[in-house]
């Protein structure tokens, strides 16, 4: 609970937008010293603030594709998915293009 308080502080103080189901990830993974998957421009500051890891949603895939749990169709479909529904992260194009080294499915 103090390390909750703390996150959402810190937040509060550096005028981010991020909210208590942001801090209930970000805490947990501060103290057990894990990642945490997020592409929200407020929540990856907050947790670069106190050296908490963060994967981008493109690169937790890219993990998920090197360890052969998912292959480079179901990405693209998910990427067009996206893009369908207008809910893509910040930056998803360059990312993608950055992450797998092919421009990214219309």
């Amino acid at each position: 609970m103090d390390t909750k308080d703390f996150f959402l502080d810190a937040a509060i103080s550096m005028d981010l937008t991020t909210g208590t189901v942001d801090i209930e990830a970000i805490a947990p993974a501060y103290i057990l010293k894990v990642p945490i998957v997020t592409d929200d421009s407020d929540m990856i500051i907050l947790a670069d603030e106190f050296d908490v890891n963060v994967y981008k949603a493109l690169e937790l895939m890219k993990l998920m594709l090197d360890e052969m749990l998912i292959d480079m169709r179901q990405i693209r479909t998910i990427e067009s998915y996206w893009k369908h529904i207008r809910d893509l992260p910040k930056n998803c194009d360059g990312d993608y293009q950055e992450v797998f080294s092919e421009i990214p499915p219309s």
